[in-house]
This record gives structure tokens, sequence and C-alpha cells, in this order.
């Protein structure tokens, strides 16, 4: 019953309850997956492990109960054999539980944060599960895009037709600056860090806005532009500026890159400390 719910009941001669044990416990999983699909917060995955653990354990104390209660000597029935426990098995674990996976998986995807890019809103270590983007990114939202095969975790600070630009770590949209409250600035005099070369700014160049002298365009990480983002196009920046490969390197993103929005922090582990971040999980970082 711990591997497949209901075998137990089948193994001590109880077909009929197996059936419906088993019956139970995916008619859980598929309310479950409709409710997580309608409302996908941290809190509902800790209810639901909660009383899937429950069900669980009374479904292995019911196993035990039956099997203790089986007439002596038991008679098998033509349902106790090995193969047919193996068969059961299988179709749970190679059939069932893959369709479940694949619904969730589809709508629902879990990510890792392997750097510092994006602290202090996320951090290193956090694991985070997204949702899929419905509507054109606004900006200050964060997102989810893949270039090159590689997945980002960043924050959206133009959208197209803005004039972006950063003056000493500053940003400012169409010539206004931006309230960032979010964004961890250094030293806005410092040279760019190690893994920035000029030649990562190039591209820059192409889309300054007219009146820039495109030959005495001589960017920084944190003095640039101003740049036009172009149509079905967005500039993104990582919230930890001085520790960011973005936008400012790397392009702009393109709209069909982005697919998703992060939404909880389901677990976080500090690993200098070697410790799990209690006060983290079920967090909403915007």
């Amino acid at each position: 019953t711990f591997i497949v719910s209901g075998l137990g009941q089948l193994y001590a001669g109880r077909a009929r309850r197996a059936v419906l044990i088993f019956l139970l416990a995916n008619a859980a999983s598929v309310v479950f997956i409709v409710a997580w699909m309608r409302w996908p917060t941290f809190g509902l995955i800790v209810v639901a492990l909660l009383l899937v653990l429950s069900a669980k354990i009374a479904f292995i104390i019911d196993a035990a109960r039956v099997a203790r209660v089986a007439p002596i000597p038991f008679a098998l029935k033509a349902y106790n054999r090995w193969y047919i426990y193996i068969v059961v098995w299988l179709v749970a674990a190679f059939v069932i539980s893959p369709q479940y996976q694949k619904d969730v998986r589809r709508r629902y995807q879990a990510f890792r944060i392997p750097s510092e890019s994006m602290e202090p809103t996320w951090m290193a270590g956090d694991f985070l599960m997204s949702a899929p983007i419905k509507h054109p990114p606004n900006r200050g939202e964060v997102v989810v895009y893949q270039l090159d095969n590689v997945t980002f975790l960043k924050r959206v600070v133009a959208i197209p037709g803005d004039t972006v630009a950063m003056s000493n770590g500053q940003l400012s949209i169409d010539g206004d600056s931006v309230s960032e409250p979010y964004a961890r600035r250094g030293d806005p005099y410092a040279s760019d860090p190690p893994y920035v070369d000029s030649t990562n700014y190039d591209w820059q160049k192409r889309s300054l806005l007219a009146d820039v002298n495109a030959t005495l365009y001589h960017p920084t990480l944190k003095n640039w532009g101003p740049l036009v983002v172009p149509g079905k196009n967005y500039f993104v920046l990582g919230d930890n500026r001085d520790e960011s490969m973005d936008s400012r390197m790397k392009g702009f993103v393109p709209a069909d890159a982005i697919f998703a929005r992060p939404l909880f922090v389901y677990w976080s582990w500090d690993s200098a400390n070697r410790s799990l971040r209690w006060n983290r999980l079920g967090l909403t970082p915007q």
C-alpha cells in the first residue's frame, strides 16, 4: 500500500476494497491538480502534502487491519499472484503517475536559482515554482526566459518603444528616473567587474538614439544608453546590478523567449552556511 494505494488490500484478498482505495487515491490526485492549477500557492502544497500523508497512513493501517483479520488458512484468490502485483505497480508508476506529472508540468515548472544576480529579491539557492505568463510583461515584472538553451530569471525594466538609459547606476525610462527599491547597487563610480569586457556592449550601438554618435559611445555597466527598445522585445536587468549578466551585455530579450513568471519559493538552501532558510519558504518575492 505504501508503493501503490490499494495494493496491500489486494494482497490481503479484498479486491473490491483495493479498487475503491485505488480510485479514491487517484481521485484525490485529480482534485489536487485541478485546485493547484486554479490556486497555485505554497499553502496549497503544504495542505495537500499533509492530506496525502494522512491518507497514505490511513490506507496502510487499513491494509494491515484487513490482513490481520483474514481467515487462516488463507485461500489464495485468482489475483493473488506476484505478476498481478507487478502489473498493478507498472500501471500506476508508468501510466497513471506520468499523466499527472505531464498535466502539472505542462503549466508549472520548478527552477533553482544558482547565482546572486537577482539578490536580494531572489536568493542563490532558492527553489521556485513558476507558472506560464499569459500577458505581455509589464515594467518591473520578474520573468523567466530562455536564450541559447539557458534559462534566466530577470526583471523587465523597459518594454517595446521605451528609451532606456543608465547614468551612474540610476535607471531612466524616456528621460525620467525610475525608483527601484528592489535593486542592489554598488559603487556607482567603480570600474566594471572582471567578467565584463568592453566588447560585450558593442550590440548597443545598433539601438542608440539617432542623435548619439556611435563612434564616441563607450558604455560601462553603470553608464549606457539611451537605447530604444524595438517592437516585440524587452530590456531586462538583474536586481543585483553588479553581479548580473543581462540585457546590458546580452541584448534585448525577444517576447517569444519569455515563457513564465515566478510564483513562490518552495525551498531555499544556504550553501555557505549549509542550512535551510526557513524564513523564505512560501515567499512570493516581487
